[in-house]
């Protein structure tokens, strides 16, 4: 069955507990004037993308191969886990448990050797086949796209049709020098925008995919300090499958026949 059609919809509600409703979340400075800066705000403000520390998102950073799988899990809703057995990933790291979701949504499997590596770098021809895999983009290797970079024989074969269809459907392009780098390691930022490409073309083709239910919330009631209270109208064509809220401690949400009321259980 298809990753993206399944009859249980994952809608991922971050609750943002502020001292009063409308103060804007703090961006980093280390986006402002960056090519991805719109991307990476949105993922931001959605929760789907964090900043260390230090407050950073360092989005020219390269990204391995545990984070990407972590921005990829949240963006798409996914949180179905199975059992894993890698060689090289203890059960207490960090990102075992993303590894274990991604390998049950289907995007990822490991090395033939039996690791997962998850502390290294992930490539850019890496990413395609991941995004080809997701989207289930039949392989493209007769690609007018693919073949106009420069740098195409060094994709290998086993990624060419992945790589064709990732470019051909606008997932990812190449660089202003007519090179694809499919050796490079991939930045923080490019991962962003490539899964934010990915769930736009998805959506575009009226794919309901998990994670991106197009529900804008109305602020119902809003008091002072820590109570925020959202109305979410499902509407009329909403008429089969659920809706899963993954809920902070102390929110509620109790459902009615089109909509969904979520607030503070203490207010």
């Amino acid at each position: 069955m298809s990753m993206f059609k399944k009859v249980t919809i994952v809608l991922v509600i971050i609750m943002l507990f502020l001292l009063q409703a409308g103060i804007a979340l703090a961006q980093p400075q280390d986006v402002e004037g960056h090519w991805a800066q719109e991307q990476i705000l949105e993922w931001l403000n959605k929760g789907w993308a964090e900043c260390d520390q230090d407050g950073m998102f360092r989005p020219n950073a390269k990204i391995t191969r545990g984070e990407f799988m972590a921005l990829t899990n949240r963006a798409f809703g996914f949180y179905d886990t199975t059992e894993v057995n890698f060689s090289d990933l203890a059960g207490d790291h960090r990102y075992a448990e993303e590894v274990a979701k991604a390998v049950a949504a289907g995007y990822i499997s490991g090395f033939e050797d039996g690791t997962i590596r998850v502390d290294e770098c992930i490539s850019r021809m890496e990413v395609t086949v991941i995004l080809a895999r997701i989207a289930e983009l039949p392989q493209s290797e007769a690609s007018e796209k693919l073949d106009g970079f420069k740098d195409k024989e060094d994709i290998p074969d086993w990624s060419k049709g992945f790589t064709g269809a990732v470019v051909d459907m606008g997932l990812m392009d190449g660089y202003p020098d007519g090179t694809f780098k499919p050796q490079k390691d991939m930045t923080r930022a490019e991962a962003v925008v490539a899964l934010h490409n990915a769930i736009v073309v998805l959506h575009a083709m009226n794919i309901t995919d998990p994670g991106f239910l197009d529900i804008q919330p109305t602020i119902a009631d809003s008091g002072k300090l820590q109570r925020i209270i959202l109305f979410y109208g499902l509407g009329e064509d909403f008429t089969e499958g659920s809706v899963v809220f993954h809920l902070p401690l102390g929110i509620t949400a109790t459902a009615y026949q089109d909509s969904v009321l979520i607030k503070d259980s203490t207010g």
